[in-house]
């Protein structure tokens, strides 16, 4: 029980001031006029800060802990331009808009290494699936269902992998609206 009120901070200053009370009942009860010097009472109060300090940094990793937990590797391809954005997973599923959240620059590694409209770049990335598709993205004429969020890519390259599974980017229809 003493354990686990020295986890919080508002524990720690609890059980501290307690501490302080003993002291000064049992010096009170024995007649001494000076309880505690002030040595003790800063290294107390040190003692509560460093504790504080340690339960937030613990809080803090155990929250990055659980929040990298979530990434994954991911491989497919990406097509980043005026008709098509969207990411294709080599598992065959269907396509998802794609979120830079670690600043990869995908965009411009896209950029760099297509050579047509629509031409599909092979990428593998850490990333997480993040909820619903962004809606409107791309001309594909389907919504994306999912969205994908990119941490940081591992490989990119024109080079297809002949084991992926994606869709290719001509199996997709691209529909206008003409005004």
């Amino acid at each position: 029980m003493q354990a686990g009120r020295l986890l919080t901070s508002a524990g720690t200053a609890t059980a501290f001031s307690l501490r302080l009370r003993l002291h000064y009942k049992a010096a009170r009860a024995t007649g001494v006029k000076a309880v505690m010097n002030f040595n003790q009472i800063s290294t107390y109060f040190y003692i509560c800060a460093v504790l504080t300090v340690f339960t937030g940094a613990g809080m803090y990793v155990f929250h990055e802990k659980s929040y990298s937990d979530q990434w994954s590797a991911f491989s497919g391809y990406v097509i980043d331009d005026e008709e098509l954005i969207g990411f294709f997973s080599c598992s065959g599923s269907k396509g998802m808009s794609f979120t830079d959240v670690g600043n990869t620059n995908i965009s411009n590694e896209y950029a760099l290494r297509k050579a047509k409209i629509r031409e599909p770049i092979y990428v593998e990335f850490v990333g997480r699936i993040a909820g619903e598709g962004r809606a409107g993205w791309g001309l594909a004429g389907e919504p994306w269902e999912r969205n994908v969020e990119i941490k940081s890519i591992k490989k990119i390259e024109r080079i297809f992998p002949e084991d992926c599974k994606a869709r290719a980017p001509f199996e997709i229809e691209v529909e206008y609206e003409e005004p």
